[in-house]
């Protein structure tokens, strides 16, 4: 910190200065809430485009049973905020429409897709269902960026499990080695030894911001990003690289917004290890059951 900003905060009052500090704590709690999880919008209408106000909209996640609702406004229009990325299934119901189902909606990081709902006039206890996948049209964000998400997260061959390494399958992002030469011995020297800093869309290593499940994931000393989790933690993550929103400030350059697994409602888990640990523990068991 300093001199000059230690002296600006002593000549402030008390009363400013916990106002500053609420000011800096509700602008984490905002990209935590705007930066790891995604909403669904949308407007239910009519056979004829009329718009259905006061219908019932609920959204559930089909993995952890985490539910949603809300109802549309005068102008037929909903909104779903806040919805941890998965696979989720829409449910639309209005007195005097059949209902409508809506599967197979997956939600990745930080992605606001607009569905519209066309509801057919009939008895509410009938229902149409519609199995095919949803395309996710982006009309909150102008954000440009890509996923990588579990498959390739887990599939993809990892030098040292390191998934840092998959933000080079973007175009924009390029790994960036510094020398102690060119003056970034800091990097070099105080840095995680797994962390590997990237230059997103021409900008500096310096410059591209690590967000792990909302919160920033950077490494104080040398402004670049730590190391992820491994893979069998991780959901996804989103390299975003340019047109990036006010809540991202702090970075000018990239952004690589990181997801974990939030779990399900079945017991599951891996076990992974080296083959040296693996070799010791057979020649372990074998001289249990083979004594000398």
């Amino acid at each position: 910190m300093s001199k000059n900003f230690c002296s600006f905060l002593a000549g402030m009052s008390r009363s400013k200065r916990l106002h500053l500090s609420i000011c800096a704590l509700f602008s984490i709690v905002a990209l935590a809430q705007t930066t790891q999880v995604s909403q669904v919008s949308g407007r239910v209408s009519d056979p004829t485009g009329t718009v259905v106000p006061g219908a019932e909209v609920k959204i559930t996640n089909i993995e952890t049973g985490f539910t949603r609702s809300a109802q549309t406004d005068a102008d037929g229009a909903v909104v779903l905020p806040n919805l941890p990325v998965g696979q989720y299934k829409l449910e639309v119901q209005k007195q005097g429409f059949t209902s409508y189902v809506q599967q197979k909606i997956v939600l990745q990081v930080n992605t606001n897709p607009s569905i519209p709902v066309t509801l057919q006039v009939g008895p509410q206890s009938e229902h149409i269902e519609v199995q095919a996948y949803v395309a996710m049209v982006e009309t909150h964000s102008t954000v440009v960026g890509q996923v990588i998400d579990q498959s390739r997260v887990v599939e993809l061959p990892l030098n040292g499990r390191n998934v840092t390494q998959l933000v080079g399958l973007s175009g924009a992002a390029v790994a960036y080695e510094p020398s102690r030469d060119g003056g970034q011995a800091l990097v070099l020297n105080k840095n995680h030894p797994t962390a590997s800093p990237y230059s997103v869309a021409g900008g500096q290593a310096g410059q591209t911001l690590f967000a792990l499940d909302g919160a920033p994931h950077m490494d104080p000393s040398s402004n670049i990003g730590l190391p992820m989790p491994m893979p069998d933690a991780l959901q996804e993550f989103k390299l975003e690289t340019s047109s990036l929103p006010a809540n991202y400030g702090t970075q000018p350059g990239g952004v690589v917004n990181v997801v974990t697994k939030s779990g399900t409602n079945q017991l599951n888990g891996s076990v992974t290890g080296n083959d040296g640990l693996k070799r010791h523990h057979f020649r372990w068991l074998s001289r249990r059951r083979h004594p000398p």
